[in-house]
C-alpha cells in the first residue's frame, strides 16, 4: 500500500505439475523487488489463502517483510488450539512455523445471503479492526 494505493510488483503464470508451487513463485518475485522499495517503502505483502503455507509465511519473514494472508480456520497452533479458538488480535504460533502471528477473523456475507467467518493472519502486530479492513 502507497497511501490509498495498493500496488502490484509483478506476476508470473503457474504452469502446474512439476513446477514451482504458487507460493514459491510469489517468493522468487519478492526476491526479485528492488532495494530501493525495501529501504524507501514499508512492504506489506497481501494474499489469499492459496499463499497460507508454512514456507510462504516463514519465506516472506525472512525477506525482511510483512504479510497480511488468509488462512483456513483449522490451522493447528502450537498450543495445541485451532485457529478458529482464538480472540481477534491475537498472538498465535502455527504448529509447524516458529514464528509469530496475529490472527483476526470476520464474518463474510455472500450474495445468497449466507455466511461464513473468515480468518487473517499477519506476522506483524496490528489491531482486529485494521487487519480485517485491509485483509477483506
Amino acid at each position: 500500500l502507497i497511501g490509498n494505493y495498493r500496488l502490484p510488483w509483478g506476476f508470473r503464470i503457474w504452469r502446474g505439475q512439476g513446477q514451482c508451487s504458487p507460493a514459491h513463485l510469489a517468493l522468487k518475485l519478492l526476491v526479485g523487488l528492488p532495494r530501493f522499495f525495501k529501504q524507501v517503502f514499508q512492504i506489506r505483502v497481501l494474499a489469499d489463502g492459496g499463499f497460507a503455507s508454512d514456507d510462504f509465511l516463514g519465506g516472506v519473514v525472512r525477506l525482511g517483510l510483512e504479510a497480511l494472508v488468509a488462512i483456513r480456520h483449522d490451522r493447528r497452533l502450537l498450543d495445541g488450539r485451532y485457529l478458529d479458538d482464538t480472540k481477534q488480535a491475537e498472538q498465535v504460533k502455527l504448529l509447524a512455523l516458529d514464528v509469530p502471528l496475529w490472527v483476526a477473523h470476520f464474518t463474510w456475507r455472500n450474495k445468497d445471503g449466507s455466511s461464513e467467518q473468515r480468518y487473517i493472519v499477519a506476522t506483524f502486530q496490528a489491531t482486529a479492526r485494521y487487519l480485517i479492513k485491509v485483509g477483506k
